[in-house]
C-alpha cells in the first residue's frame, strides 16, 4: 500500500488538488475542522502499477525508483516531524462546506 500513496502523491505531482479541508464527525459526536493532504481517496479497490506482463528488469527499475522516492518521502516527514501525522477518516464523518 505505501507504494501506491507515493506513488498518487509523488508521481502526479498534483499537492495542491490532494489538499482538502473538511469538518469531520467522529462516531462518538466530536466535531473538529480538518486540512488534509489526500494519500488515497476513499475506495473499495486496490490502485496501483499493473506489471503483471512487464520484463522482471523494468519491474525492478520501477521497484528501485519507488523506494529512493519513499526513502526522499520519510526523510522529508521526518525532518519536518511529520511521522505520526498520518490519519485515516471515514467517509461517512466528512462534511464539505458550501461555498
Amino acid at each position: 500500500m505505501t507504494i501506491c500513496f507515493i506513488f498518487d502523491i509523488i508521481y502526479t505531482k498534483k499537492w495542491e488538488k490532494n489538499m482538502i479541508k473538511f469538518t469531520y464527525t467522529k462516531d462518538n459526536g466530536d466535531v473538529s475542522d480538518r486540512e488534509l493532504v489526500v494519500l488515497r481517496a476513499p475506495s473499495k479497490s486496490y490502485f496501483g502499477i499493473d506489471v503483471g506482463d512487464v520484463e522482471a528488469e523494468t519491474v525492478k527499475r520501477l521497484e528501485i525508483i519507488l523506494a529512493e522516492q519513499k526513502a526522499d518521502l520519510d526523510t522529508f516527514l521526518a525532518d519536518e516531524e511529520l511521522t505520526s501525522n498520518y490519519r485515516s477518516f471515514l467517509e461517512k464523518g466528512v462534511s464539505f462546506q458550501q461555498s
